[in-house]
């Protein structure tokens, strides 16, 4: 079926990569595809609180539940865009106090400047 691609357990190393190269290395992954399976869903289990909703076995013999896939490929990308979307508004926020911040300077620079002026 159309899950065959992730029975290796390859496609959710790669998507863990994807989500945090530091946390999860793609390059550690091996052929053994449960080993492979038991050490993404484990990871994503520790690092993004997906529970782990697919049997590693099952997944590689083809037995897996096609909902609880659908399910858990869907949790994971959730957690994605909302870590996606955390770290585009920790972005802005950053830029906005570097920006208050250089007005801050430029305002108390202006100010010493006239305090010169005047004296």
């Amino acid at each position: 079926g159309r899950w065959e691609v992730f029975a290796g357990g390859k496609a959710f190393a790669a998507l863990l990569h994807n989500y945090d190269n530091e946390y999860f290395d793609y390059s550690s992954v091996g052929d053994n595809a449960e080993d492979n399976l038991n050490r993404a869903f484990k990871a994503f289990e520790e690092r993004l609180a997906i529970p782990q909703l697919v049997d590693a076995k099952d997944l590689i013999n083809g037995t897996a539940d096609e909902r609880s896939l659908t399910l858990y490929t869907s949790l994971i990308y959730h957690a994605y865009a909302t870590n996606e979307e955390k770290m585009r508004l920790r972005n802005e926020a950053r830029q906005k106090e570097e920006e208050l911040a250089r007005q801050r300077a430029a305002h108390d620079e202006a100010l010493r400047s006239k305090g010169n002026l005047e004296s």
